[in-house]
């Protein structure tokens, strides 16, 4: 919070940078960008960033957006190297997980956990232990708050609950087409939609005149079904690794 305060105040300041010191700057938003905190969180960041660049020169405002987006890929890197699971899988049930788990969690391996977390694209959106995505809720904390059911649950069928911080909307346009997504930037006359949960970057504008009306999507922009491709030991690995907040010391037996 201390940072982001700090971000802002340095957006308006134009005068008393060095190269190198404005370069930092915005290196910094592509670390944030990647950082968990729902739509909200997104939006402000790019708010910030957007006035920062305003006051930049013009001619070097390319140069700074881009370093930005060069850092916000970095952050990307934990997918690098992930093992694809032996599977054979399932079609999961809470039920069934259930049994998977009380039959194998005392044969719990933490580095498969964290490869799951990152084989099934939970990575992409979740951030653990300060590395992952920031499109979804921060799972450091889950297994202090919830049961292996619950969490169960909340894989398998993803639209039972959804954040509010995290749901996507329907824009209906007046041509009859409809664009689902999370605005993170909007003007007078635009507003701009992150399509995707895996990449917020992935974005479509949508023109305020073209637009008809916009209701709250009741469908989890997390999909369902990605753990399916894991075995009764790997899922195990997985929810594991989940309720040890990405620590191995927090594992139990």
């Amino acid at each position: 919070q201390r940072n982001i305060s700090y971000a802002k105040s340095l957006s308006y300041l134009q005068k008393g940078w060095s190269t190198t010191a404005r370069e930092r700057y915005f290196k910094w938003f592509g670390d944030a960008l990647q950082k968990a905190g729902g739509k909200m969180y997104l939006k402000f960041i790019r708010a910030i960033q957007k006035t920062a660049l305003a006051n930049v020169p013009k001619q070097e405002r390319d140069y700074l957006s881009e370093l930005t987006e060069i850092a916000a890929a970095r952050r990307s890197d934990y997918m690098k190297d992930v093992k694809q699971p032996q599977g054979p899988g399932t079609d999961w049930t809470v039920e069934l997980l259930m049994s998977a788990y009380e039959k194998n969690y005392k044969n719990a391996n933490f580095e498969s956990g964290k490869n799951m977390f990152k084989a099934t694209l939970c990575i992409s959106c979740h951030s653990m232990n300060g590395e992952g995505g920031s499109s979804g809720p921060e799972l450091t904390q889950i297994g202090s708050r919830f049961s292996v059911e619950a969490i169960g649950e909340a894989i398998i069928n993803p639209s039972g609950t959804i954040g509010d911080r995290y749901q996507f909307s329907n824009y209906h346009m007046k041509n009859g087409s409809v664009i689902t997504g999370i605005a993170i930037n909007e003007n007078e006359k635009n507003i701009e939609v992150s399509i995707s949960p895996f990449a917020f970057d992935v974005t479509v504008n949508v023109r305020k005149d073209s637009l008809e009306n916009v209701e709250l999507s009741k469908i989890s922009p997390m999909p369902a079904g990605l753990i399916n491709i894991l075995n009764e030991q790997e899922i195990t690995d997985l929810i594991m690794y989940m309720l040890s907040g990405g620590n191995s010391k927090n594992m139990k037996k």
